[in-house]
């Protein structure tokens, strides 16, 4: 293997960690209602399209789109987060015997009805 190719390697898992923390941290965000933590998750030139909840352009317009969440959805604000760590094994469930990848279970996850 040469460099090159090790050096691209080690970026794109660099690349995947950062995208792995990044929705850590708005996951924490949302769970605490913590609003410059959910803002400082977007850049500046930030374009957030929540279908049916709107389309929102920027910092400040997500900002206001945060705040408003608590008028618009009826259900708790804890909704679960995203593990920092990579999926456990555990026992599979299919009758087989061995372990199967499954990340853990969301607590505190509520669907929209």
């Amino acid at each position: 293997m040469n460099l090159e190719k090790l050096a691209g390697q080690v970026q794109t898992l660099e690349d995947v960690e950062a995208i792995k923390q990044l929705k850590a941290r708005y996951c924490a965000a949302t769970t605490e209602w913590d609003e410059n933590a959910f803002v400082s998750c977007f850049t500046e030139d930030a374009v957030w399209d929540g279908g049916c909840f709107g389309h929102y352009e920027g910092q400040a317009a997500i900002r206001d789109f945060f705040r408003a969440l608590p008028k618009i959805l009826s259900f708790p604000r804890r909704r679960g987060n995203l593990p920092l760590t990579a999926p456990r094994l555990l026992p599979g469930r299919s009758g087989r015997s061995g372990n199967t990848l499954r990340p853990p279970r969301p607590r505190g996850v509520h669907p929209l009805r």
